[in-house]
């Protein structure tokens, strides 16, 4: 009965240390993200207006 509240304590510790390791990880992604915003943005554009053209060509060529 005597190491119930280390026990405890150990817990809350490792638990505070996780969410901190989560945080952490969290504001990483974030900062990765927003640093490659504008060049992921862009292509995506070109991807969509290259499928748009593909698909626009495919389906005129159908028609006929």
């Amino acid at each position: 009965m005597s190491d119930q509240p280390e026990r405890l304590v150990n817990r809350l510790v490792g638990a505070c240390f996780g969410a901190l390791i989560g945080a952490m990880a969290l504001y990483g992604a974030v900062q990765l993200i927003g640093s490659i915003w504008l060049p992921l943005c862009i292509g995506l554009a070109v991807v969509g207006g290259v499928g748009a053209v593909g698909w626009l060509l495919v389906q005129g060529r159908r028609r006929w």
